[in-house]
């Protein structure tokens, strides 16, 4: 019988179900049964006791370790199978401690409070999808492992390459005139530095952007457009047939927005900052100045130029397409790169931290 890994994690938003869907198909590449267990926003009130019980057990760390074993007794009782692994993402959900034979956290340094900190004893390893995560979680737990990681998008398109022989290559067409950007629901996406910028540059063609709502960003100049909605097919095509995607964010968590992009063929701006600046460098992709601004609960938050946003807008539109196609072509190829190492040290992480006997039979 197969070993079960569960893949747990708040239903927030795209991202964290991307990391999940990510994880079971690589897991089950490897001969495990998956399960992904999506746990509902927690409401304001209870968000709120949650912040009481924190404080609470950082003050008394014996009634956490009561608390975890008493969840772990009764969760023992009624599920079918004990896994083998649980993996929790983002930050820790603590009835989900104590059962499985190892309990791994993949976190996001941005959302992850430093009230928090607590639970990290619970966990086997850490699994940091980036360097800057390295660095915060370091100093709190001697189970770090960098392994990078990648995304759903990525793995199909490799998976379409090995059957049409057709791995993701440059457009063979000249992009029209616009540019996009990917916000959603997201505040700390650079939108606004956008809109101000072309503001100033009547000019420049469109910038077409994705975002939850147009009143935040008000009032809009004539060349921005905002679409509040746009399927993922939509999506897709923008992003392959804009100029560029732009992605000044204040900070990430990995760097989705900036990795689907560059899979399916885009130029893609972000912010010259950790850990944007991990997957995007100035050998494939754009890069603007960016200046540390404030702590968001973990991570940091960097603040782009405005002044030399306007001078790589300006450069990109200078580009010739040769000069373009070379940067894309980089890029993707580092994609598919990062994918294979990806894949490679979860498998050296697995082989390492689990039974040797385990997965297929």
């Amino acid at each position: 019988m197969k070993q079960l890994v569960e893949i747990v994690y708040r239903k927030t938003g795209k991202g964290l179900q991307s990391d999940g869907r990510l994880l079971a198909l690589l897991f089950e590449s490897m001969g495990y049964q998956t399960k992904i267990i999506e746990v509902p926003p927690t409401p304001g009130y209870r968000y709120r006791i949650r912040l009481v019980l924190d404080r609470i057990y950082r003050r008394f760390p014996a009634l956490l370790d009561v608390s975890i074993r008493v969840l772990a007794f009764f969760r023992s009782c009624v599920i079918p199978l004990r896994p083998l692994l649980t993996i929790q993402l983002q930050s820790p959900i603590m009835r989900y401690f104590g059962v499985a034979h190892q309990t791994w956290l993949i976190p996001n340094q941005e959302w992850f409070r430093e009230a928090r900190l607590i639970y990290l004893p619970y966990f086997d390893v850490i699994m940091c999808k980036t360097e800057v995560a390295c660095n915060v979680f370091s100093p709190f737990h001697n189970g770090v492992r960098y392994t990078g990681f990648s995304g759903e998008y990525v793995f199909q398109s490799l998976a379409e390459a090995n059957t049409q022989n057709n791995i993701l290559s440059a457009p063979d067409h000249t992009p029209p005139p616009f540019f996009v950007h990917v916000a959603g629901k997201n505040r700390r996406k650079g939108s606004r530095v956008l809109v101000d910028a072309w503001r100033l540059f009547p000019g420049w063609p469109k910038l077409v952007i994705i975002a939850d709502s147009p009143d935040r960003l008000l009032p809009l100049p004539d060349n921005v457009e905002v679409r509040t909605k746009a399927t993922d097919s939509e999506i897709k095509y923008l992003q392959e047939h804009a100029l560029a995607v732009l992605a000044p964010s204040e900070v990430e968590g990995f760097g989705h927005t900036l990795l689907e992009a560059m899979s399916r063929g885009a130029l893609v701006l972000t912010s010259d900052a950790p850990p944007m600046n991990e997957i995007v460098t100035a050998s494939r992709g754009m890069l603007v100045k960016a200046k540390w601004a404030r702590k968001i609960k973990l991570g940091d938050g960097y603040d782009a130029s405005q002044e030399d946003l306007i001078s790589v807008i300006e450069s990109i539109l200078s580009m010739s397409e040769g000069e373009r196609s070379h940067l894309v072509a980089v890029a993707q190829q580092w994609v598919c790169e990062n994918h294979n190492l990806f894949e490679r040290r979860l498998k050296a992480l697995v082989s390492d931290q689990l039974p040797k006997s385990q997965g297929n039979s």
